[in-house]
């Protein structure tokens, strides 16, 4: 069996799987479980792996076998099912990493405040209400609009007013 290395990279979140190498030992650690391999350095090849769990904060062992690596990197095959994606703007980022990276988020309730603005909440008080549509009338019929154009036809209009509306009270963030 010969050992395949395989880099990702997550900037700013938190991946449930860790891989450590020291000289000649690998250890994988994704949740409550975790593999220890040990490897020849000259061959690259496993000499034994072991997969433990973590029981009452100690981990046991519970199988030493190179085919038992096969079985636990089934059972946890997607590392990032334990997180959920959450993309509001479509632009195929996690909103957590662009948080992470300095997205705007005035009121920090964790959503983009691009995703707030777009679906209403001009002010960012988790509501809409008068007061946000007070701040699409102040955008009314301007060229070239900060704020209000929530239909994103490029002026603030009837069009903003009737999603604003529509919209009207908490917001689903």
């Amino acid at each position: 069996m010969s050992i395949r290395i395989i880099t990702v990279i997550v900037s700013a979140a938190s991946v449930g799987l860790i891989a450590v190498a020291e000289e000649n030992e690998i250890t994988a650690t994704a949740g409550d479980a975790r593999i220890r391999t040990r490897v020849d350095v000259q061959t690259n090849q496993v000499e034994e792996a072991v997969v433990e769990r973590l029981e009452g904060g100690t981990w046991t062992a519970t199988e030493t076998a190179t085919d038992a690596v096969e079985d636990v990197i089934e059972e946890i095959e997607d590392p990032m099912a334990f997180f959920d994606f959450v993309d509001c703007n479509g632009n195929g980022i996690d909103d957590a990493v662009e948080l992470a990276e300095g997205a705007l988020d005035t009121n920090a309730n964790g959503t983009l405040d691009e995703c707030e603005f777009a679906y209403g909440d001009l002010n960012l008080d988790g509501v809409i209400d008068g007061s946000d549509l007070f701040i699409v009338f102040g955008w009314w019929a301007s060229p070239f609009p900060l704020y209000g154009d929530l239909n994103l036809d490029g002026v603030v209009d009837a069009g903003d007013t009737g999603l604003l509306l529509v919209r009207w009270g908490p917001t689903p963030f």
